[in-house]
C-alpha cells in the first residue's frame, strides 16, 4: 500500500488546483492535466480511481459554482448513457486492459482541436440534442477504462453553440454524474477502498482551489478567447495522451 507522505499530499493537492484551474477557462480537462503530477506519487493502477474521487469533489463543487447556468435539455439526453457507460467501463477496467483506446481518442482529441485552424471548421458537424446520450455513453465508457479522457465532449457542446459559462455548469453536472457511476464501480470492484478514497479526497481538496482560481479568470476572458483556450486544449490533452501511451509502451 502506498504511504501518504507531507509531499504526495502536497502534490495531489497541486495536481487539483492546476489541473482544475486551467480547465475552469475551456470546460474541461482537468483530470488529464493532472495526471502528469500524479504520475510522480501514484502507481498506474491508483491513477484512475483517485482521479474519479477527486472529480467528484471538483464537479460537484464547480456545479455548484455555476448552477444557474445549467442546460437541464442536454443533462436530460446525456443521463442514461452516462450513468450506463460509465457503470460498464467501471466493470470492463477491472478485467480488461485497453491501452490503444487513448491512441484513438488523442487522435479524436487532436483532429477537433485543429478543426478552426488548419480545416476552416470544415469537420465541424451539426449536433442535435438527442446525439448526446450516445456521446455521453461513449465518453463515460471511455473515462472509466482510461482514466481521463480529456475534454473529449467539448465539439459536441460547441457544436451545438453551448458556450463559455453554461458549458462549464453544464458539463459540471454530467461530470459529476458520471464520476460518481463509475465511483460506484470501483467501490464494488476494485480493493483498498479507504487507501485509494484518501489520496482522491486530497486531489478533490485542490480542484476546489483551482475551481475558484478559474471562476474568477472565466470573467476576464471573452467568447472567442474561450473557443481558442478551448480548442488548444483539445490539442494539449491530445498529445498528453499520446505521450503518456508511448511512454508506457
Amino acid at each position: 500500500m502506498l504511504e501518504i507522505t507531507l509531499a504526495s499530499a502536497l502534490i495531489l493537492i497541486a495536481a487539483g488546483t492546476l489541473g482544475w484551474l486551467f480547465s475552469s477557462l475551456a470546460a474541461g480537462g482537468g483530470a488529464l492535466l493532472s495526471i502528469p503530477l500524479l504520475n510522480l506519487v501514484l502507481p498506474l493502477r491508483l491513477v484512475a480511481p483517485v482521479l474519479c474521487v477527486g472529480s467528484v469533489i471538483g464537479a460537484l463543487h464547480r456545479g455548484w459554482l455555476y448552477r444557474q447556468q445549467v442546460n437541464w435539455s442536454i443533462l436530460a439526453w446525456l443521463l442514461p448513457g452516462i450513468i450506463s457507460g460509465a457503470l460498464l467501463g467501471s466493470w470492463l477496467f477491472s478485467r480488461i486492459s485497453l491501452p490503444w483506446l487513448s491512441g484513438l481518442v488523442a487522435l479524436f482529441l487532436i483532429v477537433n482541436g485543429l478543426n478552426d485552424y488548419l480545416f476552416k471548421g470544415r469537420l465541424s458537424f451539426p449536433m442535435r440534442l438527442a446525439w448526446f446520450l450516445p456521446a455521453g455513453f461513449a465518453t463515460a465508457l471511455l473515462s472509466a477504462l482510461i482514466g481521463a479522457v480529456g475534454p473529449v465532449m467539448n465539439p459536441f457542446y460547441l457544436n451545438y453553440r453551448v458556450e463559455k459559462e453554461e458549458m462549464i455548469a453544464t458539463k459540471a453536472i454530467s461530470t459529476l454524474l458520471m464520476q460518481l457511476s463509475k465511483l460506484a464501480g470501483y467501490l464494488w470492484f476494485l480493493p483498498d477502498i479507504g487507501h485509494w478514497l484518501a489520496l482522491g479526497v486530497l486531489l478533490g481538496i485542490g480542484a476546489v482551489f483551482g475551481n475558484r482560481l478559474g471562476q474568477a479568470a472565466l470573467k476576464r476572458i471573452s467568447r472567442e478567447q474561450f473557443r481558442h483556450i478551448a480548442s488548444a486544449l483539445l490539442v494539449l490533452s491530445g498529445m498528453m495522451m499520446l505521450i503518456s501511451m508511448l511512454g508506457s509502451a
